[in-house]
């Protein structure tokens, strides 16, 4: 009897450790493993959940500078459903990418993809490619820390002595827009003291999403005539619309790292009357004083 007890204390603690096990952030390599000054190269930027289920990662990426160049980050095949922030160079100096996503639901796989990153070498020399400053949530309701360790990929370069062709390793054609989405007008005590705020947000599977850009178009009629307004401008979601009126058609342009876009429109909800316009009256106001001209300068004329 006491042996099946130690036997099933055994087996319960393997399960307990096996559980607990904290996920793993790693780097998978593409292509040749032998860089050499100029060549171009691939690596998957990767989790393994080890049987956690996980719904938000951060992190940065750190990479010699003076060895690498960085070419392209694309987000292909991502785990990752809803970035907070896009992988980007915070610093380009030394070499720092940093990232911040979330996928609710959660995920459990062995070597999900979170991104992935294209180098050219510059020169000859070693270097590592490194995690720093990690974090993978877990699916608990709570964000509690899975405290994540991490594997750092060794990078050495060394002389073409054959002269031979430099290894090519590029990032798939993007010719796809990023993907539809519904932008919304909002109005929060928390956002803008309670003024009316534009949110928007969407994906690109391919290489990002680069930016965003917002228009706030008016269109006058007047006299069978049609006078717009408004032009596009780099935007941040939440977005303090200018319109507080709700008077102007709302575009939202999602660009991604390959210059794609993709275009959603809000309607007006409340168009400007004609009468209502500040520039109609402008326009009215200056037709009438030319008219008024024109009437005392030919009265004038009949009087020579």
């Amino acid at each position: 009897m006491a042996g099946i007890f130690i036997i099933a204390v055994f087996f319960l603690s393997a399960f307990i450790g096996s559980s607990a096990r904290a996920s793993v952030f790693s780097f998978s390599r593409s292509g040749v493993q032998n860089s050499y000054a100029g060549d171009e190269f691939k690596i998957d930027a990767q989790i393994n959940c080890q049987g956690a289920s996980l719904n938000a990662l951060e992190g940065n990426i750190i990479f010699p500078a003076d060895l690498l160049e960085l070419e392209n980050i694309t987000t292909e095949k991502s785990i990752i459903n809803l970035w907070v922030e896009q992988p980007k160079v915070e610093n380009s100096a030394n070499g720092t990418i940093f990232f911040s996503g979330i996928t609710p639901g959660g995920f459990a796989e062995t070597n999900a993809n979170v991104f992935s990153i294209y180098f050219k070498t510059k020169k000859t020399g070693q270097g590592t490619i490194s995690w720093q400053g990690q974090k993978a949530l877990l699916n608990d309701g709570a964000g509690t820390d899975s405290k994540p360790t991490a594997n750092n990929l060794a990078i050495n370069i060394k002389d073409r002595l054959d002269n031979g062709n430099p290894a090519v390793v590029s990032a798939p054609a993007d010719s796809e827009p990023p993907e539809d989405f519904t932008p919304e007008i909002v109005r929060d005590n928390n956002l803008f003291n309670n003024q009316n705020v534009l949110i928007f947000n969407t994906q690109d599977k391919e290489t990002g999403i680069n930016h965003y850009e917002v228009k706030e178009e008016k269109i006058i009629s007047f006299l069978g005539l049609s006078f717009k307004t408004g032009s596009w401008k780099t935007a941040i979601s939440p977005y303090l619309l200018k319109d507080q009126k709700l008077g102007s058609n709302i575009y939202v342009k999602a660009v991604d790292n390959t210059g794609n876009e993709q275009i959603e429109t809000i309607s007006a909800l409340q168009p400007v009357r004609w009468y209502e316009n500040f520039l109609i009256w402008c326009i009215i106001i200056l037709a009438a004083l030319f008219i008024a001209v024109w009437i005392v300068k030919k009265n004038y004329d009949r009087k020579k």
